[in-house]
Parts: C-alpha cells; sequence; structure tokens
C-alpha cells in the first residue's frame, strides 16, 4: 500500500512538473498585450483615486464602476489631473476618465 501511495504521489508531482512545462512554453508562444484601460470597482476612496494616479502614471482610461457621488468623483479625478469624458446616467455606474485624446466611448 505505501508503495502504490509513493508511485501516486511521484506521478501527481511528475504531472505537475509537465503541465507547468507547457503553460511556461504556451505563455512564452504569445505576447501579453498591454493594458488598454484601468477597471475600478467604486465605492471607495482610495481605489479611486488611486486609478486616477495609475492613469496618469500610465496615460490609460479609467472606467469606475459605481460608487461615490459623480460630483465627489469628478472633484477627485480633476484634483488628480484626470479628465472626465462623460457619465452614462446620472446615478454614475461607470464614468470614463482619461488622460489623452478620446478615443474610447463608455
Amino acid at each position: 500500500m505505501r508503495a502504490l501511495i509513493t508511485m501516486l504521489k511521484w506521478l501527481s508531482v511528475l504531472a505537475m512538473g509537465l503541465g507547468m512545462g507547457w503553460l511556461l512554453r504556451t505563455a512564452s508562444q504569445h505576447p501579453v498585450q498591454p493594458p488598454q484601460l484601468i477597471f475600478v470597482a467604486g465605492g471607495f476612496e482610495y481605489r479611486e483615486r488611486h486609478a486616477a494616479r495609475l492613469a496618469q502614471e500610465h496615460n490609460l482610461p479609467v472606467l469606475v464602476s459605481g460608487g461615490l457621488s459623480a460630483a465627489y468623483g469628478r472633484a477627485l479625478f480633476f484634483e488628480e489631473g484626470v479628465q472626465g469624458l462623460n457619465s452614462a446616467v446620472t446615478t454614475r455606474p461607470a464614468i470614463l476618465w482619461k488622460t489623452s485624446p478620446p478615443c474610447w466611448r463608455s
């Protein structure tokens, strides 16, 4: 019985090693695309403020889903130097903020 358990452990280690090798080989064949958008689940000031700073640093648009009031969110992003493009509805389910010329509309 112990021999069977030992054999199964070695087989599982071998299978995991082969799986990791396959994953690494597959990942190296497909280049990673750069991010095109920063998505933030809103609701906390620190998240939205951090997203605004990331947007400034990486020149990416930010999509905020829900969260803080629209007026407060606009003020927060404006304070960080990020301009708001549009708001779908006044309850702010999603607002797109952008640091570069508009190329995305929510």
